[in-house]
């Protein structure tokens, strides 16, 4: 019987938590929040897994924002590094730059189904800005039999 009323009182508590009762929200405003979290949290799941990571990533205050340094030997594959999905859009300001010593290594921008790819200057350098409307938008490492270091600095305007 205890475990009953102890099992009633936790989800009284989760739904009162959840739904807010007592506060007062406008309910269209707290639909899409909740919908907002619930696909942040699905796009987030698509970005490259920490320990699959060759180099290492810091995030800044969300999934799209932060650093990515990485020293490779030969690598082939692709890294997700950055990014998300979002009702939102964003406004990013990345700064690439990429050593090669031999293979291919290329910063891409997945905005839904489109792919652009980052151009780099002669010394391997870039600065650009990059708009991410709502929708499954990604900053990715395409490597190929790459030896040679990568850096990416993602900011927001």
């Amino acid at each position: 019987m205890i475990p009953k009323i102890i099992a009633l009182l936790v989800c009284a508590a989760v739904l009162y938590g959840f739904f807010g009762f007592g506060r007062t929200i406008d309910p269209k405003e707290f639909i899409l929040s909740r919908y907002e979290s619930f696909v942040s949290a699905l796009g987030h799941a698509a970005l490259t897994p920490e320990f699959l990571l060759e180099g290492e990533r810091s995030f800044g205050e969300d999934g799209y924002v932060g650093g990515y340094c990485a020293e490779l030997k030969g690598k082939t594959g692709e890294e997700t590094v950055f990014g998300g999905t979002s009702t939102d859009s964003r406004r990013l300001r990345l700064l690439v730059y990429i050593k090669t010593e031999s293979g291919s290594a290329r910063v891409k921008l997945i905005k839904g189904e489109k792919t652009e790819t980052v151009y780099t200057d002669v010394f391997g350098g870039a600065e650009i800005s990059a708009e991410f409307f709502g929708g499954s938008n990604y900053i990715a490492v395409d490597y190929e039999s790459f030896v040679g270091s990568v850096s990416i600095i993602s900011s927001y305007e």
